[in-house]
């Protein structure tokens, strides 16, 4: 039982590796687009921002999170 354990955990690792440094990439740019548009407004219209969003269950909190971010829905 262990050794399929042991396995099992050496086959997730590399794929956990390349999960976390997609995290760690999607992190950086954001945090560069951040910086990018710090004193700057941002607006987009409602329609395309629920485009970019394809979970719609979880719709009003992704468009409040926009807006707490400061980009303003017209």
């Amino acid at each position: 039982m262990r050794g399929n354990n042991i396995k099992h955990n050496m086959a997730r690792q590399p794929q956990e590796r390349k999960q976390a440094g997609d995290l760690h990439a999607i992190a950086h740019q954001l945090t560069r687009i951040a910086d990018t548009m710090q004193g700057q407004g941002m607006q987009v219209t409602r329609e395309d921002a629920l485009k970019a969003w394809p979970l719609r269950m979880y719709e009003d909190e992704y468009l409040n999170a926009l807006q707490t971010l400061g980009i303003e829905l017209l």
